[in-house]
């Protein structure tokens, strides 16, 4: 693998690591299990669990619907490297 591809993959990996743990500190604030956000979302528990996981082929979808039950908002910025 290239320099390029790595670096690629760890923002990636970087990028889902931050986004799941936003979702699981704002379900955990919120007192709710696996369950209770499956049954929230309509997501099977076993999907909750997947998406928490970090799986590759997490969808903004799931993000977007699960940060909207949760009531937090998540933000992007930009980074520009000179």
């Amino acid at each position: 693998m290239g320099d390029m591809d790595s670096d690629k993959e760890y923002k990636y990996q970087g990028f889902v690591v931050d986004l799941t743990e936003m979702l699981a500190v704002a379900m955990s604030g919120k007192g709710l299990t696996y369950k209770d956000l499956a049954k929230l979302t309509g997501y099977k528990k076993s999907k909750i669990k997947k998406i928490l996981g970090g799986y590759d082929g997490l969808k903004l979808r799931e993000v977007c619907d699960m940060s909207l039950i949760l009531g937090i908002s998540i933000k992007f910025t930009e980074e520009r490297k000179h």
